[in-house]
């Protein structure tokens, strides 16, 4: 199962606050660099029993270098929103299957 790409945060217009998956408020916008590399980072997702849990950080650095994006603290911490974001996506959909939902 590939993660959602939360892309609708790639739009040039400010998004909403939202919550993260930490509790707090995520960033009012997300920078278009930023949503770039999640999208290639798509197929790097650590899993485990067969759900994505999270992205494998080791290989940021080297994707983001190879795409021509340079990595900042900020990139870094949009990156880390989108993540929590889909990761929560994820486990929704995984908590109706197992209850039968669709």
């Amino acid at each position: 199962m590939a993660p959602p790409a939360p892309l609708y945060a790639c739009s040039r217009r400010p998004v909403a606050p939202q919550r993260g998956a930490a509790g707090g408020a995520g960033p009012r916008r997300h920078p278009r660099q930023a949503c770039a590399l999640f999208a290639i980072l798509q197929t790097q997702w650590r899993r485990v029993d067969g759900l994505p849990v999270g992205l494998d950080y080791a290989a940021v650095p080297a994707t983001a270098n190879l795409a021509g994006i340079a990595l900042s603290p900020s990139r870094f911490r949009c990156l880390r929103f989108m993540e929590g974001v889909a990761a929560e996506a994820i486990r929704r959909r995984a908590d109706a299957r197992r209850r039968g939902s669709p």
